[in-house]
């Protein structure tokens, strides 16, 4: 999509647009860690069970981070589109 097009969108297509993939990804996030969990608990290891209760936080941190980074980076591309600094917004 280029950026004349998301211009022109309404405000709640456009916040949709980038919100519903972002709760899909975090969705399946949570998906993919309790599969985890269910098939290592299925070994009856609690060395393999505890090694996974221990990182699944570590992970969730990782994700929180990049989270933060690409919803920040998304504030800066709004404020530039706002101000239509568009070489600015295409770097």
């Amino acid at each position: 999509m280029s950026l004349e097009e998301f211009n022109a969108m309404p405000v709640k297509a456009a916040v949709s647009k980038n919100a519903i993939p972002a709760m899909c990804t975090m969705l399946l996030f949570l998906v993919y860690n309790l599969a985890d969990t269910l098939f290592i608990g299925m070994t009856h290891d609690p060395l393999q069970l505890a090694a996974i209760s221990l990182t699944t936080p570590l992970f969730t941190m990782f994700s929180a981070v990049s989270n933060i980074f690409g919803m920040g980076g998304t504030s800066v591309i709004s404020r530039a589109m706002g101000q239509k600094r568009t070489e600015y917004t295409k770097r």
